[in-house]
């Protein structure tokens, strides 16, 4: 699956898009997002103006909520690969945000089983992460995966590479 990577509000119009396309129960969204930690008066009005916000900082917000938010209110069964997809596009954000020009993203990602090289930057399982020699480095947290082997035939979702600098920096 090939598919764009977006900029930020590009990816709060995708999302925009979902919700205004399907029905979203405000009652359950409050529910959703209460049990997730947010406000209790939090509702879908309140999502739509951080997505629709001239802020990039506000846009991010709306995203990464309703990126968490998604399944429990969306469900996965029709829409798993707009989700897994949306959740590749905003870590790809999140990982240039972190690194800076240590990325370097894609125009377009895709999925592979395939073995990757290394520095390929990637998200598999809602984790942003690179690979160098068949290990694997998150990039917003301090995990590493020894012999990184695909679990039940899950794609990696490729997004971009990372500088050799920061391989060498997180590596050695």
């Amino acid at each position: 699956m090939i598919f764009p990577i977006l900029s930020t509000k590009a990816l709060a119009q995708t999302a925009i898009s979902q919700i205004e396309n399907n029905s979203v129960n405000d009652r359950e969204f409050n529910f959703n997002a209460l049990s997730h930690g947010y406000d209790e008066n939090i509702n879908v009005s309140d999502l739509l103006n951080l997505l629709k916000s001239s802020s990039e900082k506000e846009m991010k917000k709306g995203i990464s909520l309703f990126n968490l938010l998604f399944i429990s209110l969306f469900g996965v069964g029709n829409y798993l690969d707009f989700w897994r997809v949306f959740d590749a596009q905003e870590n790809a954000l999140l990982a240039k945000d972190t690194l800076g020009d240590d990325a370097t993203l894609l125009q377009n990602g895709y999925t592979t089983t395939e073995e990757m090289e290394n520095g390929t930057l990637f998200v598999w399982c809602n984790e942003i992460m690179f690979i160098y020699n068949g290990d694997t480095y998150t990039i917003t947290r301090y995990l590493h995966y020894t012999d990184f082997k695909f679990f039940e035939g899950e794609p990696a979702y490729i997004v971009g590479k990372v500088s050799q600098e920061l391989i060498n920096k997180t590596i050695y």
